[in-house]
C-alpha cells in the first residue's frame, strides 16, 4: 500500500460516517483530525474528532484507516482503545464550562468523538483584539473554569494543553475550556506513558519528557498552564517557555522569567499576582498540587468580561483549532504586516521556531505511546548514504513506500545514522535518488534532526555535553545548514562556558548593578530598494532573537521593542526619522535615537540596518546606541553570526561580561 500524502488523509466533504455528514476540516494535529460536521438525525451542527495520528496511521482508497506499518500496529490499536475509552469518561463530565463530549463510535477502522459545536472567539484572539482583561474580569474567567478543571481532575484526567487558544469566550464572555483531545488518565498511572503535544511557554517541564525522568504529571501541571494563561494576559506577552528557564538553572544564572509580582504590579491585587506566581513555579513541589488549593489563593468575586465588538456568533470553535500552535509562542511578536502578509510571515517561520523553542516532542511521534526516545545511546557514526539501486518503474512506487516505512521504524528505534545499510538517513537518501523532492523523505530528514537536537538538549539539561556535541555533530551530518542545529550548537557553547565558570575559583563578592534598561527601535532594511528576489526580509527572525538575547540576560533589561505587543509605540517616530543618508547607503540618527531612547527611560537603544541576500548570508549591522554620552557601537557581519555580533556589542557597552 503506498503512503498517503498526509495533507489528502481527511475524510472529503460530505462524506457520511455512522449519521454525520462532513461539512469541513478544521483541524490536523498530532491525535488526529477535527472536522466540523451535522447530525443528520437531530439535523444540527457537531464537532467530531477522529482519532488518526499521522505517525501512526494512514488511510487507503476505501477511507478506512490502517497502522503506518506493522511495527506500530500494537501501539496504534492501544492508543486507539484509550481514546474510545476516555471519550466515555469525559462524556460524563457535565459543566457549563468544559466542552461537551456528546459520544464515541467506531468506524472506518479507527472512532470518533462526537463534541458540542460552541460558537465564540478565543482568549488569544480576544485579547489580540484589544479584550480589556484587568483582575475582575480575569476573575470571571478562571473561577468557572477551575470549577470545570476540578471535575475533571476528580475523574482522574488532566488537560495537558490549557492556553489561551483553548479557552472559548462565548458572546455573554462566558469562558469554555476546549482540545481536550490531548486529556489523559495520567493521574492513573496505567499504560506506556504517552508524549503529547507541548505549547511552548504553557507547558510545564515535566511534559518534555517521560515519567521515569520528569516526575508524573497531575493537577499541577494543568495549573502551571492556565497560570501561564494568566500571566499572558497580565503581562501582554507569552511567558518563558520551560526548556529557557531549565537552561538558565544549567548555567547558574537567574530564573528569566519575571514574576507576576513585577509585571503586574499597579495593575493587580498582590494576592491575585501570588497566585499566578505560585502556578508558575518551576519545581513541581512548589506549585499548588490541586484546584482547590490554588482556588484559596485568589481573591473572590470577579465579572465576565464584556465582548462588545469583539465576539462574532458566526464563528466556532472548530475553525479555531486549525491555528498553528506556533501562534501563540511569544517568539512570533516579530510579525509585521497586516491580513495576508502576517499570515506568510507566520508560515515561513514555523519551522524556525520550531528549532528555537526546542518544541521537539510535537515531531517526534505525536502519540509516541511507550516510547523512551531521549535516554538511548547515540549512533556513533556520521551518517554515509548507501549505494542505490533505482527498481524498475512498476515496482517504483511499492519500493519507496517500503522504504518509507522501514524509515520511520528506524526512527522509532533511534537507527538514525547508524548501523550502515540499516538506518533511516540512507533510506530517506533512496527514496530521494528515486523521487527528488519527496515530501515524506524530506520531512523525514528534518524528523532526525529534531531527533538528535532533542537528544542532545536533555544531554545537556544533565550536563552530558560532550555527549550532546556528538548528536549535534551526528545531526550536521544529516543537514549541515539547519538553523535550529546551530542555535542548539549557541546553547551547547553557553553550558560548556558555564561549566568552566562554576569550575573556577571563587571569587570574592561584589556589589551587583542594576540592569541596563534597553529599547530596541525599528529596523531598517534595503527591501524597499532592492528586489525581493535577492533575499528574504529578515527583520523578524532580527526581532525573535534580539526579544530571546534580551530576556536571557539578568544584566540586560528590555524597557521597549517596537516589534513587541504591550509596548506604547507613542514615543517613538516612524522609522524615518531615525536614520539618515540616501536609501541604499544609511545610517543611524544618532540625536533622534538618544532623544527616543530618553522617552523610553532606556540607557541604550539598539537598531538593526539589513541588506538582503539568500539564506543566513544576508548583510547585518548592528548599532547601539548610548542614551547619555551618544556613543554608538557598531558591529557588521552576516546572519549567521548574529549572536556573536550582538554580544559582542553589549559587552563593547558594558565594559565587561553580560
Amino acid at each position: 500500500m503506498a503512503v498517503t500524502d498526509r495533507s489528502q488523509i481527511a475524510l472529503p466533504v460530505g462524506h457520511q460516517v455512522h449519521w454525520y455528514e462532513i461539512r469541513a476540516v478544521v483541524g490536523q494535529g498530532g491525535f488526529g483530525i477535527t472536522y466540523l460536521a451535522r447530525d443528520t438525525n437531530l439535523d444540527h451542527l457537531v464537532a467530531i474528532k477522529e482519532y488518526l495520528p499521522p505517525n501512526l496511521a494512514v488511510r487507503s482508497g476505501d477511507s478506512t484507516v490502517h497502522p503506518v506499518s506493522e511495527g506500530r500496529s500494537e501501539i496504534f490499536d492501544w492508543g486507539l482503545e484509550r481514546f474510545v475509552r476516555e471519550a466515555r469518561t469525559l462524556a460524563k463530565f457535565k459543566h457549563p464550562n468544559i466542552v461537551a463530549v456528546f459520544s464515541v463510535f467506531e468506524a472506518n477502522g479507527t472512532a470518533y468523538m462526537v463534541m458540542e459545536y460552541e460558537r465564540g472567539v478565543n482568549l488569544e484572539q480576544a485579547m489580540e483584539a484589544g479584550l480589556e482583561l484587568g483582575e475582575p474580569e480575569l476573575l470571571g474567567i478562571v473561577h468557572p473554569l477551575l470549577d470545570g478543571l476540578e471535575l475533571v481532575h476528580g475523574g482522574g484526567f488532566i488537560h495537558r494543553d490549557i492556553k489561551p487558544e483553548n479557552i472559548l469566550l462565548r458572546k455573554d464572555g462566558s469562558p469554555v475550556l476546549l482540545d481536550f483531545g490531548s486529556a489523559r488518565e495520567s493521574l492513573l498511572g496505567e499504560s506506556p506513558t504517552l508524549t503529547t503535544l507541548v505549547t511552548p511557554g504553557y507547558a510545564p517541564f515535566e511534559q518534555y519528557q517521560d515519567d521515569r525522568h520528569s516526575g508524573k504529571q497531575g493537577p499541577w501541571s494543568d495549573i502551571y498552564s492556565m497560570g501561564a494563561t494568566l500571566y499572558r494576559a497580565i503581562s501582554g506577552e507569552g511567558p518563558v517557555d520551560a526548556l529557557t528557564r531549565v537552561n538558565s538553572r544549567l548555567g547558574s544564572t537567574p530564573d528569566p522569567l519575571r514574576p507576576a509580582v513585577e509585571v503586574g504590579a499597579g495593575r493587580f491585587s498582590a494576592p491575585f499576582l501570588e497566585a499566578v506566581d505560585a502556578a508558575l513555579s518551576f519545581d513541581v513541589e512548589d506549585r499548588p498540587q490541586s484546584v482547590a488549593e490554588w482556588r484559596r489563593m485568589f481573591p473572590e468575586g470577579g465579572r465576565l468580561p464584556s465582548m462588545q465588538g469583539i465576539s462574532d456568533a458566526s464563528l466556532a470553535w472548530a475553525e479555531w483549532e486549525s491555528r498553528k500552535s506556533a501562534k501563540s509562542s511569544s517568539a512570533l511578536t516579530g510579525a509585521r504586516g497586516e491580513g495576508g502578509e502576517t499570515q506568510r510571515i507566520d508560515q515561513r517561520l514555523v519551522p524556525r521556531l520550531v528549532w528555537i523553542v526546542a518544541t521537539v516532542v510535537v515531531v517526534l511521534g505525536g502519540i509516541l505511546l511507550g516510547n523512551n526516545v531521549l535516554h538511548r545511546s547515540a549512533p556513533e557514526q556520521a551518517p554515509v548514504a548507501g549505494d542505490v539501486v533505482k527498481p524498475p518503474p512498476s515496482s517504483r512506487e511499492d519500493a519507496i513506500g517500503d522504504l518509507l516505512r522501514a524509515a520511520a521504524d528506524d526512527v522509532e528505534a533511534l537507527r538514525l545514522t547508524s548501523p550502515t545499510g540499516s538506518n533511516a538517513f540512507e533510506r530517506y537518501q533512496q527514496v530521494l535518488t528515486m523521487e527528488p523532492g519527496n515530501e515524506d523523505a524530506l520531512r523525514g530528514l528534518e524528523v532526525i534532526v529534531i531527533r538528535y537536537v532533542t537528544l542532545a538538549n536533555t544531554a545537556m539539561s544533565k550536563g552530558e555535553l560532550e555527549k550532546a556535541q556528538q548528536y549535534l555533530d551526528s545531526a550536521t551530518g544529516v543537514l549541515p545548514d539547519d538553523a535550529g542545529i546551530a542555535l542548539a550548537r549557541n546553547m551547547l557553547a553557553a553550558a560548556s562556558a558555564a561549566k568552566s565558570a562554576d569550575a573556577a575559583p571563587a571569587e570574592s563578592p561584589t556589589a551587583v548593578a542594576a540592569p541596563r534598561r534597553v529599547a530596541v527601535l525599528p529596523f531598517w532594511g534595503r527591501q524597499s530598494v532592492v528586489s525581493a528576489e535577492d533575499g528574504p526580509d529578515v527583520s523578524v527572525e532580527i526581532s525573535e532573537f534580539v526579544h530571546s538575547f534580551l530576556s536571557s540576560r539578568s544584566s540586560l533589561d528590555m524597557v521597549y521593542s517596537y516589534y513587541k505587543p504591550g509596548f506604547d509605540h507613542a514615543a517613538v517616530d516612524g522609522p524615518a526619522a531615525l536614520w539618515s543618508g540616501d536609501a541604499v547607503n544609511k545610517a543611524p540618527e544618532v540625536g533622534a535615537m538618544r532623544d527616543a531612547g530618553r522617552a523610553l527611560g532606556a540607557d541604550g537603544v539598539l537598531v538593526y540596518g539589513y541588506d538582503p541576500k539568500p539564506g543566513a548570508g544576508a548583510q547585518v549591522q548592528a548599532y547601539l546606541v548610548d542614551v547619555a554620552d551618544g556613543r554608538v557601537i557598531r558591529r557588521e557581519g552576516v546572519l549567521a553570526d548574529l549572536a556573536e555580533l550582538t554580544r559582542t556589542a553589549f559587552e563593547d557597552w558594558t565594559g565587561g561580561g553580560i
